[in-house]
Formats: structure tokens, C-alpha cells, sequence
């Protein structure tokens, strides 16, 4: 797992049973990991809580 220090952004990188890796990546304070093997769900809010941080966009802001 990288977790960008000055935007929001996790990247997250698992090895599949298959062999193959997978990447996600989470841009949104509201999305969350969920790490099995570990028993866990992480909300990425909760890795930059208390960190004034701007969430990535796909696209760009439009302008009214």
C-alpha cells in the first residue's frame, strides 16, 4: 500500500492467489480497502484523518 502525502490518494497493490497483482487505486475520502487476510476494512478517510488533504478528481471541476 503507497499512500500519497499531498493529495488524496491510496494505491493499493495485492498479490491474487493466481499469482497476478492487482492495483486499486482510491482517490475519494469516502472510499475503503478491505484487506481479507488481515480481517480488515480501512476508510481512507480515516488514513488521512486529521490531515488537511484535497481528494484526487478523475476530471476536472466544471465550470459554470
Amino acid at each position: 500500500m503507497l499512500v500519497a502525502q499531498h493529495t488524496c490518494l491510496v494505491e493499493w497493490f495485492r498479490r491474487e492467489p493466481t499469482g497476478v497483482w492487482s492495483f486499486t487505486p482510491l482517490g475519494e475520502l469516502t472510499d475503503t480497502l478491505e484487506i481479507p487476510e488481515l480481517a480488515i476494512t480501512l476508510r481512507v478517510a480515516d488514513i488521512y484523518d486529521e490531515i488537511s488533504i484535497t481528494p484526487m478528481r478523475a476530471q476536472p471541476p466544471v465550470e459554470g
